[in-house]
């Protein structure tokens, strides 16, 4: 089993990342890192930004982060990062509608996980202010 989970590990980046985070669970490590790889989608550097980003590369991050990951708070401030982050990207591009499914994926991804793990309302705020910015983008689309 030993040399299995060794061969494992040396064999995919995945399970090294995997193994990693359980061997010392830090969420919030794991929410950075996270985050960091999210921004290298969206932005080469630092303000660089990147003509077409991958929304595959998004998707797995997406996904890996919310498999991993069990503190419902950094999950909920990593999806609503996703959708902040890709919204800050289209702000300043020309051709936005064919990112527009996307960003609407990504926004009801953020505020159904919210609304289903904090009834109380605790990202409401910040939900609002990220739809707010999307329906400027997509007026002329109807909006979110």
């Amino acid at each position: 089993m030993i040399e299995t989970m060794l061969e494992l590990y040396d064999a995919r980046k995945d399970a090294k990342d995997w193994l990693e985070f359980w061997l010392d669970p830090d969420p919030k490590k794991a929410c950075e890192k996270a985050k960091a790889a999210v921004h290298r989608v969206f932005y080469a550097g630092t303000d660089n930004v990147r003509r077409r980003p991958s929304l595959t590369n998004l998707n797995k991050i997406v996904k890996d982060f919310i498999t991993v990951c069990y503190d419902r708070d950094e999950v909920a401030d990593f999806l609503i990062y996703v959708a902040e982050t890709e919204t800050e990207w289209l702000e300043g591009r020309y051709r936005r509608i064919s990112y527009r499914s996307s960003l609407k994926k990504n926004i009801d991804t953020a505020v159904l996980y919210c609304e289903n793990n904090f009834p109380e309302g605790r990202f409401n705020l910040r939900l609002d202010k990220l739809k707010e910015r999307a329906n400027a983008l997509y007026v002329y689309a109807g909006g979110f």
